[in-house]
């Protein structure tokens, strides 16, 4: 994807910061499913516990999977130095889990979908390329679904609870980097809510 994104930057025409731009970007874990699962380094606990028979018969979990953060990124600039953006972010996690005990088979689904805006601030600008800073505040919704099925004596009864929950939205770009022309593309590291760790992405000068 970085390539694809390098590649139409350097075709396109190097130009000014100076209109409303656009982008798609996918990044890391988020990590607000951090806060809802209570870590991710938990199975490292039953590692290291002494066999028991609790510990023999508990709930078997599959791999934890993730789309990763997905943002659609509106960024108006204000000066040459300085520009608003919006974001718009989404992402689902979803997880199985069954019990010996029970019979009853889970399965979990988490997603979260932020909104949020802030400031974005800009240095080293050239025609091809910037650096770039941001702080961003927003709200947040949590989805969380579970659907059960449960069989006794043969009978398959399923069972589907969902929540919400409204949380705050924080994201912190300590480093970013926004290089091309009408189409560029963006690299950076973040903090937050929406995600931990890095995102690239690919947008267009309108």
């Amino acid at each position: 994807m970085i390539a694809l994104i390098m590649a139409m930057s350097v075709k396109s025409a190097a130009q000014e910061d100076s209109g409303f731009s656009l982008s798609v970007n996918l990044g890391g874990w988020p990590l607000v499913e951090d806060i809802i699962f209570g870590g991710i380094g938990l199975s490292w606990d039953y590692a290291l516990e002494r066999p028991t028979l609790g510990s023999i018969y508990r709930d078997a979990y599959s791999d934890m999977k993730s789309t990763g953060a997905m943002a659609v990124i509106g960024d108006l600039p204000v000066k040459k130095w300085l520009s608003v953006p919006l974001t718009l972010s989404t992402n689902l996690l979803w997880q199985n889990h069954s019990s010996i005990l029970t019979n009853d088979t889970h399965c979990d689904i988490d997603g979260t979908v932020q909104l949020m805006s802030g400031l974005r601030f800009k240095y080293l600008n050239r025609p091809r390329f910037n650096f770039y800073s941001s702080v961003n505040l927003g709200l947040g919704v949590i989805t969380d679904s579970h659907h059960t099925s449960i069989t006794v004596n043969g009978e398959t009864t399923v069972k589907y609870k969902k929540d919400y929950d409204l949380i705050p939205a924080v994201q912190l770009v300590p480093f970013g980097l926004r290089f091309g022309g009408k189409i560029y593309g963006t690299a950076e590291i973040g903090l937050g809510t929406q995600y931990f760790g890095g995102m690239v992405g690919i947008g267009v000068r309108l």
